[in-house]
């Protein structure tokens, strides 16, 4: 058994990419998570299949800073923005702010705010950050991650939001 996750952030209001990442994994993946900054109501149709969290641009919205998704046996992922959990000072002060916070069972963190793709472990939490789907810092190409959880590893693909087509690809085991 294993979970296919896809995981966005920072669309800040341009619902094209989105749109996209959605179609072209409607049919395989088990969940989708946003990690803010989408600027989209919580109540709108295009952010109802997402798991999500308010960023620093979703005023008056009725998200929640933070969410935890329960995958059983596999553990819990840990979602945020990151702009109230220290992303701007690195992964590592962001997996030591969230060990504080979070439920033990807590494996991977994901996370926002930078528009940087990341992709690191601290000890046994996985962090990752997608990067931007509209306005990335780290190159000029809009991201995203497709996610796949097994009992003995994380496989990790970066994609490009437009198309989808691959840019990096990690096998990390737990």
């Amino acid at each position: 058994m294993s979970f296919v996750i896809i995981v966005v952030s920072d669309n800040h209001g341009r619902p094209e990419n989105l749109r996209q990442v959605l179609a072209r994994h409607q049919d395989e993946a088990n969940f989708f998570i946003h990690c803010g900054d989408s600027e989209f109501n919580v109540r709108d149709e295009l952010m109802q299949p997402f798991i999500s969290v308010r960023g620093n641009n979703d005023f008056g919205f009725d998200y929640e800073n933070n969410q935890t998704l329960s995958l059983g046996d596999f553990g819990d992922i840990f979602i945020t923005h990151g702009h109230m959990n220290g992303a701007h000072l690195g992964s590592k002060t962001l997996a030591k702010n969230i060990r504080k916070i979070a439920n033990p069972n807590v494996n991977i963190v994901c996370y926002g705010h930078t528009h940087k793709v990341e992709i690191s472990k601290d000890g046994d939490i996985l962090v990752i950050n997608p990067g931007s789907l509209n306005y990335p810092r780290d190159s000029k190409i809009p991201t995203y991650i497709k996610l796949e959880v097994t009992a003995t590893s994380y496989e990790i693909h970066v994609l490009e939001a437009s198309n989808g087509q691959p840019m990096k690809h990690l096998v990390i085991d737990k």
